[in-house]
């Protein structure tokens, strides 16, 4: 845990007020059993951004992954909502061969490593951890490396500090699309 999180901690327990932007109150759950508490009672804690529309201010850069509007997506979805969401990728995920899934995760850490390993230092979260879990995913979903890495590039834009949420998104969102309608136009190779 870093120096910062440790100083939250000691001084609000296992739950801290945030500021998410200057003027947007949020919290930020730093307790295992209160994160665990938080994915599972979705009937108190609720995922679809549209709970957020009357209190991000007009300008604020949150827009883009708390959007009044919604994004229905199965992430965002509450409910019934996100139990019909999740049926396909729940029978999608039955059907993953482990072992397949293993070599291809061991083969994405084995390149990462490999990218930082001359430099003799690498940023361990940032550069490693969540790059092998991002690139795992999304080549469990058909994408390519290249259009992992886009991915992972557009979620550092959308996730990060002080990039352009919103383009970030939108080329988020057109990688995504691209997929699909290249993988229904030719599912074999996709």
């Amino acid at each position: 845990m870093t120096a910062e999180l440790r100083k939250l901690q000691d001084r609000w327990g296992p739950v801290a007020p945030v500021d998410l932007e200057p003027g947007v109150p949020g919290w930020l759950v730093l307790g295992h059993a209160e994160v665990m508490e938080v994915m599972r009672t979705e009937s108190v804690f609720a995922r679809d951004p549209r709970h957020w529309n009357e209190r991000l201010p007009l300008d604020s850069t949150l827009h883009a992954i708390l959007s009044p509007a919604g994004r229905r997506a199965l992430y965002y979805a509450d409910g019934a909502d996100h139990r019909r969401l999740r049926l396909p990728v729940d029978e999608a995920f039955a059907g993953i061969d482990e072992a397949q899934t293993a070599a291809m995760v061991r083969g994405v850490c084995s390149r990462l490593i490999d990218s930082f390993a001359a430099q003799g230092h690498a940023d361990l979260i940032g550069g490693y951890a969540a790059a092998v879990s991002f690139l795992s995913v999304s080549g469990m979903f058909g994408f390519d490396e290249r259009q992992g890495i886009a991915l992972l590039r557009c979620a550092h834009g959308i996730f990060g500090h002080g990039g352009d949420s919103v383009t970030a998104l939108a080329t988020m969102d057109q990688i995504v699309l691209d997929h699909v309608l290249a993988t229904r136009e030719d599912p074999g190779t996709t």
